[in-house]
């Protein structure tokens, strides 16, 4: 039972994340929103919940900080190469800039996680 709130915590960031996508596209698509506002929430969004899930992963996780936030980044990263190789979009530096940014944004609180863990216990 224990795993299966990991997961509901898991499957309740994917659907902030699809959902907050699809309003925001919306309201982009009625012009109340600029595209760029529209990128830059959508990033901040999911930066926002890597982040979380992250955090939440690493005080759950037996491996030290970095090995949880490289794990979870190279999923992450590999979902995105994957996506973008289907949907035809090229590589430019804009997109290992993003690629980098996940790393960071993953490593980063799986480390103050496991920290955090090991000093309370």
């Amino acid at each position: 039972m224990k795993k299966f709130k990991d997961f509901n915590f898991l499957y309740l960031s994917l659907g902030i994340l699809i959902l907050s996508t699809i309003f925001i596209s919306l309201f982009n698509f009625i012009n109340l929103f600029s595209d760029k506002l529209s990128n830059a929430l959508i990033y901040i969004i999911f930066f926002i919940l890597l982040i979380l899930n992250n955090y939440k992963i690493a005080l759950k996780s037996k491996d030290k900080g970095i090995i949880s936030g490289i794990k979870i980044a190279t999923i992450v990263t590999i979902i995105i190469i994957i996506f973008r190789l289907i949907l035809g979009f090229k590589f430019s530096l804009s997109t290992i800039i993003y690629l980098v940014l996940i790393y960071i944004f993953s490593c980063i609180p799986a480390i103050y996680g496991a920290n955090k863990k090991s000093s309370s216990s």
